[in-house]
């Protein structure tokens, strides 16, 4: 059993609360990160599937090389993507 005297409650309340705000912060962050991931996979996902398309249909591989140009261009690159989650 601890005795509390206001310092140390003081002290205790003042640790917990930068604990507190730590985790918040790393929840924040961890979120920030989970939503720019999503976007690079759904970016890659579709990138990938237009690949797909050049491989299983070779008389459409034109139009499904551009397709796939575009989605890799549109909406900031996928490279500019994981540039941005750098910084």
């Amino acid at each position: 059993m601890l005795v509390a005297t206001p310092t140390t409650l003081l002290t205790s309340l003042i640790s917990s609360d930068s604990s507190w705000r730590f985790f918040e912060d790393q929840n924040k962050h961890t979120a920030e990160l989970a939503e720019r991931a999503g976007k690079v996979y759904d970016k890659l996902r579709t990138f990938l599937g237009s690949m797909d398309g050049i491989e299983t249909k070779p008389e459409k591989s034109h139009r499904t090389l551009q397709k796939a140009r575009d989605h890799w261009s549109t909406g900031g690159t996928l490279v500019k993507q994981i540039l941005i989650s750098r910084s």
